[in-house]
């Protein structure tokens, strides 16, 4: 891997720098998405490029077009990726060849912008502006086939302003999120309408009575939002129970992205790079430096921040091993089609499978040091398996399911 020496440290946070080839004139990467292999692609302004794990290798940006949204998932050990540009152009990822082309499809809205996300290798959502701004169209998009369905409408009243937040693929559906504000009675109020989405059929969850912006995921039922007026605040928000709680509040910051790491740790960007401890409230400065993108693999433990041609790697050294020689795992055959055995070298262990979209699989606890898991029923792809032992001490490997 070519990276510089070492920048900052700060508790288990490594963060090093990764060589990036000189970009165009007026060149700048700008989204990054960081895969369970490693490997990461990014989109930008007149380049693109693709990240091998060792190095940076640019791409020509053929249509010399912006890549502004684009959303990616990994499925059967490849990368799918859809990348929506100058408001309308729909580029497609090939991870054989590992370039962009141009689907040679518009978008059926113009001109105001969007977000595409992807859900699955065949299916792909989009919420986009329509009627100058004044409605956001939630589309699905059938990659096979290159179709759209407008599933649903959301109009924008007089003196409202609409924006689009995060979508999540769950266990059973997708959710996402509208940020609403408008003017009531002389009064500027704002609200974030959270939605989900099974079967082709929509319906409202709940309603939050603040505005939110940008959004994580965690353990399939929490999200975090940064939120209030002045993003000043991490709100907490529970799909179950429909509650939601103040995790984090301070009227001097401006909080932008959110990467939760436990429901104690949680990394979040104000100009700077921090870490909150939820108990505590303690707040610690991790990497003074300012980015456009980041993208985390939880998986991994590692994060990649990006904006223009400077790529930070955050790894995060936590007692967990990663995918290396000294792994006390050992997992065969890999890849599986039937059966795994994990031989470990402790006999108390819980084991846990995850699918590469973060979903729990499996679960036991053990006292062998071998164990056989049937693997039959798991569709094709990337698999993760973590054994945490008595002394809380984790250990995560890999395999490919065939």
């Amino acid at each position: 891997m070519l990276l510089m020496a070492c920048a900052t440290q700060a508790q288990n946070f490594t963060f090093n720098q990764i060589n990036c080839p000189e970009l165009p004139e007026d060149g700048a990467l700008g989204n990054v998405h960081l895969s369970s292999t490693g490997e990461a692609i990014f989109t930008g302004n007149k380049i693109d490029a693709y990240y091998n794990g060792s190095s940076i290798l640019l791409l020509e940006n053929t249509y010399d077009i912006y890549g502004g949204s684009f959303s990616a998932i990994e499925e059967s050990g490849k990368i799918f990726a859809l990348s929506f540009r100058k408001d309308n152009y729909l580029y497609e990822w090939n991870d054989s060849s590992k370039t962009w082309f141009f689907k040679g499809i518009n978008m059926p809205t113009r001109g105001r912008g969007g977000i595409v996300y992807m859900i699955s290798s065949s299916v792909a959502l989009f919420l986009a502006y329509a009627n100058f701004g004044d409605t956001i169209c939630l589309w699905k998009y059938n990659i096979i086939d290159t179709t759209f369905v407008l599933l649903k409408s959301f109009p924008r009243g007089n003196q409202e302003y609409l924006g689009i937040n995060g979508l999540f693929v769950r266990e059973n559906d997708v959710i996402f999120s509208i940020s609403r504000s408008y003017v009531e009675h002389s009064f500027d109020r704002s609200e974030t309408i959270i939605l989900s989405y099974s079967n082709d059929s929509i319906k409202q969850i709940d309603v939050l009575p603040f505005r939110t912006d940008r959004s994580y995921l965690f353990d399939n039922n929490f999200i975090y939002f940064s939120a209030g007026e002045s993003r000043e605040k991490i709100i907490k928000w529970n799909s179950t129970t429909l509650e939601e709680e103040v995790i984090y509040n301070h009227p001097d910051l401006w909080i932008s992205d959110v990467i939760v790491l436990s429901s104690n740790e949680i990394i979040f960007y104000d100009g700077k790079i921090k870490m909150l401890t939820v108990n505590t409230g303690k707040v610690e400065t991790l990497l003074d430096r300012t980015y456009a993108s980041v993208s985390y693999n939880e998986h991994l433990k590692k994060a990649l921040f990006v904006s223009g041609d400077f790529i930070t790697e955050m790894t995060i050294a936590d007692g967990i091993i990663s995918f290396s020689d000294n792994n006390p795992i050992k997992l065969y055959p890999n890849p599986a089609t039937d059966q795994i055995t994990i031989e470990s070298n402790s006999t108390t262990n819980k084991i846990e499978i995850y699918n590469n979209l973060g979903q729990k699989v499996y679960a036991c606890f053990s006292t062998d040091l071998i164990s056989e898991i049937n693997v039959s029923e798991y569709p094709t792809g990337i698999y993760f398996v973590k054994l945490s032992d008595q002394n809380g001490k984790m250990t995560t490997t890999k395999f490919i399911k065939n």
